[in-house]
This record gives C-alpha cells, sequence and structure tokens, in this order.
C-alpha cells in the first residue's frame, strides 16, 4: 500500500468570523479574535511555507472584510491557488472585475431546489433565488465556480430536482456535504441528522444520474473525514472538530512546524489528500472501504 503523503494541500483561512447571515445550521468555528492586513498576509506566508498550494478564503463571511482583494493577492503572489467560499450577499461586478486576477475558484450555497426547503436552513427564503442570480451573474467570467449543499433530512428528497436546477445555470462542480451536528447545527441533530449509509446512497444515486453532466464530490460527516480541513481563523488559530464543537490545537504564527503540530492531533492526511486530488492532479481515491473517509468515487468525472 502506498505510504501516506504527511504535507497539506488546501487550507481553510478564515479572514473574518463576522457575517451577514444567521444560519440555523451554522457550523462554523466562532471566534472574536481580529487581525490586521499584515498578520493576515503573514499567516499565508506561514501557509505557503508548510506547503500548501491552495487556499479557500472563507468566514463567517469573507466579502465583510474590507481588504479581502489585498488578502487574494498575496496568497495569489505567494504562488497559491485561491478559493473563496461565500454566500454571495456582497457580490458585484465591480468586485469580480478586480477579482479576475487574484481568484481562482468561488464556491457559493444551495441547499434545496426551491426558496423554502434552502430556508430551513439558511434562515432566508430571498437568500435562494440570490444565489441564482449570483450563478447568472458569473457565468461570462472566468472563476471555476462550484456549489455547495448540505445534505439532510430536510432535504435529501429535493437533490434530484437541484441537480437539474444547477446543471440549467450551467455550473460543472457540486460538493455534497453530509449534515454535521456540530456548533450551532449542534440544536438541529433530531430534524437535520442523515445517516452515513443513507448519505452515501443518496450520493451514489446522484453521481449515477448526474455524474456526466455535473462533478459530484460528496464528502461524509465522519470524524476522520472532518479531521482532513486544515482550518486556520483570523488570528492564526489551527482549529480541530471535538465532539459537538472545537478545539485550537495551537497557532500558525508561532507553532515550527504545522505538519508536526496536525500529525500529533490526529489529522487525516489520507482523506486530505483524496480531497484535494484536483489541486495537485491526483488520481481519485476510493476510501469507502475505510474506516473513517470522504467519498471521493471513481466515477466522479471532471467536466473541461
Amino acid at each position: 500500500m502506498k505510504e501516506i503523503s504527511r504535507s497539506i494541500v488546501g487550507v481553510c483561512f478564515r479572514v473574518t468570523h463576522a457575517c451577514n447571515m444567521a444560519c440555523p445550521m451554522c457550523y462554523s468555528f466562532k471566534s472574536l479574535h481580529v487581525s490586521s492586513l499584515a498578520t493576515k498576509c503573514e499567516i499565508l506566508d506561514r501557509i505557503a511555507n508548510a506547503g500548501a498550494t491552495k487556499v479557500m478564503l472563507t468566514g463567517g463571511e469573507p466579502l465583510i472584510y474590507k481588504d479581502l482583494l489585498l488578502v487574494a493577492r498575496h496568497a495569489k503572489a505567494r504562488s497559491l491557488k485561491v478559493g473563496l467560499s461565500t454566500n454571495a450577499i456582497l457580490l458585484t461586478p465591480q468586485w469580480l472585475n478586480e477579482a479576475c486576477s487574484f481568484v481562482d475558484e468561488i464556491s457559493l450555497p444551495l441547499d434545496g431546489s426551491t426558496s423554502s426547503i434552502h430556508a430551513l436552513g439558511r434562515g432566508s427564503r430571498n437568500h435562494f433565488e440570490l444565489v441564482l442570480e449570483r450563478l447568472e451573474l458569473l457565468r461570462p467570467y472566468p472563476f471555476a465556480i462550484d456549489v455547495g449543499t448540505i445534505v439532510s433530512a430536510v432535504n435529501w428528497q429535493s437533490l434530484d430536482s437541484l441537480a437539474e436546477l444547477l446543471i440549467r445555470h450551467e455550473v460543472r462542480k457540486w460538493k455534497l456535504f453530509q449534515f454535521w451536528p456540530i456548533a450551532k447545527a449542534h440544536a438541529l441533530r433530531g430534524q437535520f441528522a442523515l445517516p452515513v449509509s443513507h448519505f452515501r446512497s443518496v450520493a451514489d444515486s446522484l453521481m449515477g444520474k448526474y455524474g456526466v453532466e455535473i462533478s459530484i464530490d460528496a464528502r461524509d460527516a465522519l470524524l476522520g473525514t472532518m479531521q482532513s480541513y486544515v482550518d486556520i481563523s483570523a488570528n492564526g488559530d489551527v482549529v480541530l472538530p471535538k465532539e459537538h464543537g472545537y478545539r485550537i490545537i495551537g497557532n500558525v504564527l508561532t507553532c515550527k512546524d504545522l505538519i508536526k503540530m496536525l500529525e500529533n492531533n490526529s489529522f487525516n492526511f489520507a482523506v486530505h489528500h483524496s480531497r484535494h486530488w484536483r489541486d495537485k492532479n491526483y488520481p481519485c481515491i476510493d476510501l469507502r472501504d475505510q474506516t473513517s473517509l470522504s467519498i471521493q468515487s471513481s466515477r466522479i468525472r471532471s467536466i473541461s
């Protein structure tokens, strides 16, 4: 068996913890810490020096941060692939025009095929139509666009209709995340929780029906999968999940070796590399026979 690489590919960098939505199923790590632009750039330096090749700028809502484009520009100067995970509310043509040189990917959320289903997790009926409008706004731009969906007991039956909707909007990549009862979302576990076997069955069905037209990346919520995300807060704290919350395992600005710190805290390098096979031209690895995994089916097809 090939030895698992003790290296990192992608990092989630929460440039701000502020948000302009109040999603009932929010699973984001919350912190009151803020940091200067200089500190954020230093964090990006540490991320690049640790060997990462991609950074996902997220939050909170990253577009709230006024110097986000300067952060993206610095990341690009460090040869990082730059993604943006946003609720899309603050996306404007002016911002997109300026971002073309510094941002490679933009990820938007849709959690159902109708505004009422989407609102169950997002708390806003208007947000569904807004995201569809932003998908249309993004069409002429060069960004790689994907949509993320949290799959739960309240929306799984609508996902065929959502797949067809995404295909009509020419979305070529769809990320499915099993609902995870952590942080604020823990309060919804009784209504939203979906067994992993059910999640895998839904994901396999969608791949079989729509995999030729849209690339589907499905990720379960087993602890080993959730421990495959390098999650860094605005002040440099590195966090991993713990039971129904998070724990800080160190700070990227003060630790001497980020990889060693992750190793010492049960970070799942195998699943991390499987999730990021596109970002380093990795072969698609199916880990479903292992104890902790994210579904990375060999049937996933990239659409160029």
